[in-house]
This record gives C-alpha cells, sequence and structure tokens, in this order.
C-alpha cells in the first residue's frame, strides 16, 4: 500500500529556469495535470521544446474533474501521450479502448499508447494505425508499483536510442516487467542492456 500527500509538484510554479531547462532537453516528459500553478499555462514550456525538436511525452498520475480541459490544450503540444486504460476511459468517456484513443488523438496528440495491464497497450500511432504491444510474460507479479511510468521510461529511453516505434514499445514493455518482478518502484530493472536482452527482437 502506498500513502501519498502532494508535495512540491502540486506546488511548482512555471519558472524561467523550468522553461530554459524544457527548451534545451531532447525529451520533456509531462505528468503534472492537476498541479494547481500548471494546469492553463503548462504550454509556455511545452511549445517551445516542441519547436526545438524534442521529443514531448505525457502521462496522468490522478486525472479529476479539469482533466479533459487540460488535455485539451496541451495534446496538440505531445507527441505521444500515454495514459492508462482507466485514465484514458475517464477523460474521454469512451469504454472503448480504440475509440478512447482515437478521441484523443482527435484532440491534437501526435501518437497514443494506452497501458493495460497484462493486456499489454493499445497503439495508434501518428499515421493512424492501431496495434496492440503484447505484455511481457512473467512467471510471478511481485509489486506492480511504477510499472506505467517504467512504461514509459523505456519508452523514451529507447526512441532517444534511435528505436523504431514498434522497438520502443517492445522495449517499453520489457521495462515494465521488470518492475513489475520484484518489490518497490525499480523491481529487479537493473539496465538498458538488461531490458534490451528480454525486448522481443522484431523490426518496426
Amino acid at each position: 500500500m502506498i500513502y501519498h500527500s502532494p508535495g512540491a509538484a502540486a506546488l511548482m510554479s512555471l519558472s524561467n529556469a523550468l522553461k530554459t531547462a524544457a527548451a534545451s532537453a531532447s525529451a520533456v516528459h509531462y505528468a503534472g495535470i492537476g498541479a494547481r500553478n500548471l494546469d492553463g499555462h503548462a504550454a509556455e514550456f511545452l511549445a517551445p521544446a516542441k519547436a526545438r525538436g524534442a521529443l514531448i511525452t505525457c502521462d496522468l498520475i490522478a486525472p479529476g474533474p479539469n482533466s479533459a480541459a487540460e488535455l485539451r490544450r496541451l495534446l496538440p503540444y505531445i507527441d505521444v501521450f500515454m495514459p492508462s486504460a482507466v485514465e484514458a476511459r475517464f477523460v474521454t468517456g469512451e469504454s472503448d479502448l480504440p475509440r478512447a484513443a482515437q478521441a484523443l488523438r482527435d484532440w491534437g496528440a501526435g501518437a497514443i499508447v494506452i497501458k493495460n495491464g497484462a493486456d499489454g497497450a493499445l497503439a495508434l500511432d501518428k499515421a493512424g494505425r492501431l496495434g496492440v504491444v503484447p505484455a511481457v510474460k512473467i512467471d510471478r507479479v511481485v509489486d506492480t508499483t511504477s510499472c506505467g511510468d517504467s512504461f514509459c521510461a523505456g519508452f523514451i529511453a529507447a526512441t532517444l536510442r534511435g528505436r523504431p516505434w514498434g522497438q520502443a514499445l517492445r522495449f517499453a514493455a520489457a521495462t515494465a516487467s521488470l518492475v513489475a518482478r520484484g518489490p518497490a518502484t525499480l523491481g529487479v530493472l537493473e539496465s538498458y542492456e538488461q531490458v534490451d536482452s528480454i525486448a522481443a527482437p522484431a523490426s518496426g
């Protein structure tokens, strides 16, 4: 069980230092939707980063009543939006995941990846092609804490190393599987090379 209290992220403000850091980054992952000082303003640092060619990804942590409105403002700046199935259904009102993915893409995101636990992930790419990324089978699930975050991290790491869409998604699934095999937020995850050794080899 996790006990959580909103901390620094909830009070984070849009500072010049934050804008500078985002504008000079090769990748920006945003998960601050719902932060009281960022909602309505996050595009101010995402837009310059996107204009410079950074990979812009986004995730949700705990969507609330204003999340859909904030996503409509932000998704035009997002290359890949990666919510969970529960979150995608909540913000779109669509129970069918392919329809939820299309709705989110219609809001402006370049591509959508909906994480769906043991059922893998539903992926809608920039060309509008829909596919399923299978979850990596493991013998025993120990702790799924941060599996969604690690999926995002794996995708970003693989993409920054030049992996194409399909390979990056399989790498993401392999990253999450290593986290699920052990306790706490890292599980048995140790290195990029370790993930690479279990990611399904295929092109595309």
